[in-house]
C-alpha cells in the first residue's frame, strides 16, 4: 500500500519521539556517553 503524505509525517513524528523518549530514558539513569552504550542499556529497557 502507498502511504499519505499525513501518515509519512505522522511515522517521521513517532519515530522522534520515541528517539526523545530513549534519549530522556538513558540521560535520567547518567548513561549518555556514548550513543552505542545507551542503545545497549536501551536493549535492556522493558516494552510499554
Amino acid at each position: 500500500t502507498t502511504w499519505t503524505r499525513f501518515e509519512i509525517l505522522q511515522a517521521k513524528e513517532l519515530e522522534k519521539k520515541r528517539k526523545d523518549d530513549n534519549i530522556t530514558y538513558c540521560h535520567d539513569r547518567g548513561l549518555i556517553t556514548t550513543e552505542q552504550a545507551c542503545n545497549a542499556r536501551l536493549a535492556l529497557k522493558p516494552s510499554l
